[in-house]
């Protein structure tokens, strides 16, 4: 697990090194040495190269990786979208100036300037400060070089892209981005994530220095379940109640029963209707099941509460159905003081309540549209920031919040974990079952709150890319995510 920044802990980053003896000048130059490092690694000497530059101090990168390219015998062909706005940045115009050309980008000047044969572009024209929208002429500049043909490299960030949201109307689309010290939240949401390409991270100061800037987002990689020790017995590894399925939808609550045994928990209760209680008992063996229901079909009692003491952790959701008559039961279960997840079905009745009380320990899983209907946010507000609108609902409600989508959000309302393993292959039915049976799981077995929900969607996203290396991205399914789970465990 690594940390990521927004925009303000990268200024903040400048600012502390800056304070602690770091000029300006020298913080861009080893940027850009870090830079030129991976370009001399993977591009021979004899390169043509194209370095595009913009006014501020990642122009100043781009003016000082085209000096140390032009040292090191590359041919580099320089151009600018605008004179530089910042002293650090003239500072090595200048010297570009002097010493060599440099194309003030125009209507008259562009076409001649990517006329040219380049084996590689370098996009330096804007960083992780730009939050607004490129102009006219540098809208054109970014066209040009998607429409190039050659290999992108962005310096920080694609240029157009939104360092905290990953937003990018008009952007820079990378085949490579170099940053440094720390990914951005901008290279790992959104369409940032497809513009930035191979992310390369490169460290320019000593983290030491650093610590006390205030970060806490965090970029998670990997996961490691705790080792079982040798005279343990199943009481020892969590008993979890599991309240889902009905007529129309066993099928969800025997994929979370089933991933939830896949990975770890000790003992196993399946809470259902006359139906489904059938089906589990029949489907999953391993299960201890109990029919709770006042209908055969669908669950509805006046008496949940009296099932679920004695549990460590409680999952309330999966084909659960939306009868009026299973609101009490959701309601019920929700404001209670024990570690649950809610997910699915029971977060729709949640939407029907004037003022839901969450109790503590409650972790919810929704979708964008799911999430939607709880805040009255637009799905499109919600995608275009994740981590602001899950942390807002996590801090209102006191709650973790696991925001499903291409990068999955977890928050407690102060810390946020991005979690970007897993494959398109996914995007099917049951694969969120599979997942709050994995995060249930981990709370049953005593793992942190926000640690079951981070980890749970590591190791279902890693589960489904090992899957899809032997399957093919069309081809996997929920039932392969939760047989390749032993694999992501073992990887870690």
């Amino acid at each position: 697990m690594d940390k990521i920044y927004d925009r303000n802990s990268a200024r903040n980053m400048d600012r502390v090194l800056m304070e602690k003896g770091y000029d300006e000048t020298l913080l861009m130059e080893s940027a850009a040495f870090s830079f030129v490092q991976e370009v001399e690694r993977i591009f021979p000497s004899c390169s043509n190269i194209a370095v595009i530059a913009g006014k501020g101090n990642n122009g100043g990168d781009a003016y000082a990786i085209s000096r140390l390219l032009l040292k090191d015998g590359y041919r580099v062909s320089i151009a600018s979208t605008c004179l530089p706005s910042t002293d650090s940045a003239n500072y090595n115009f200048e010297f570009i100036r002097r010493n060599y050309t440099c194309t003030v980008l125009d209507e008259t000047s562009m076409s001649s300037f990517f006329n040219n044969r380049y084996d590689l572009i370098i996009d330096g024209i804007f960083g992780t400060g730009f939050h607004s929208e490129p102009d006219t002429l540098q809208k054109t500049v970014i066209s040009m070089i998607n429409n190039y043909g050659a290999p992108v490299w962005s310096i920080d960030i694609p240029s157009g892209t939104e360092a905290d949201t990953g937003i990018s109307d008009h952007s820079v689309k990378a085949d490579v981005t170099i940053t440094f010290q720390h990914a951005k939240a901008g290279h790992l949401l959104g369409k940032g994530r497809i513009n930035t390409g191979k992310l390369i991270i490169k460290t320019i100061a000593d983290e030491g220095l650093i610590s006390d800037i205030g970060c806490n987002m965090y970029h998670v990689d990997s996961f490691r379940m705790k080792d079982r020790g040798p005279l343990s017995n199943k009481y020892d590894h969590g008993k979890l109640a599991v309240i889902a399925g009905s007529r129309e939808m066993t099928g969800a609550s025997i994929m979370a029963v089933r991933s939830a045994f896949a990975s770890g928990t000790g003992i196993i209760t399946y809470l259902g209707c006359d139906y489904s209680v059938k089906m589990m008992q029949s489907t999953v063996p391993e299960a201890m099941c109990r029919d709770i229901s006042d209908e055969k079909d669908f669950i509805a009692t006046d008496s949940v509460l009296s099932h679920v003491t004695g549990y460590d952790c409680v999952l309330l959701g999966p084909g659960l159905g939306r009868n009026p008559l299973t609101l009490k039961l959701v309601r019920d279960i929700t404001s209670l003081d024990i570690r649950k997840i809610i997910d699915a079905d029971a977060l729709y009745h949640i939407t029907l309540l004037d003022d839901p009380k969450y109790g503590k320990n409650t972790v919810i899983t929704p979708h964008t549209g799911e999430f939607s209907r709880l805040t009255g946010l637009s799905r499109q507000e919600i995608e275009n920031d994740p981590v602001d609108t899950a942390r807002d609902y996590a801090k209102k409600h006191g709650i973790t919040v696991l925001l499903k989508g291409h990068t999955t959000v977890v928050t407690d309302g102060t810390d946020v974990y991005l979690i970007t393993a897993g494959t398109p292959g996914m995007a099917k039915a049951g694969s969120g079952d599979v997942l709050s049976g994995v995060t249930a799981s981990l709370l049953a077995q005593g793992y942190d709150i926000s640690e079951s929900a981070y980890g749970a969607a590591y190791l279902c996203g890693r589960s489904a890319e090992l899957a899809e290396t032997e399957k093919g991205v069309n081809s996997i399914t929920p039932s392969d995510t939760i047989l390749y789970l032993s694999k992501a465990i073992r990887e870690d």
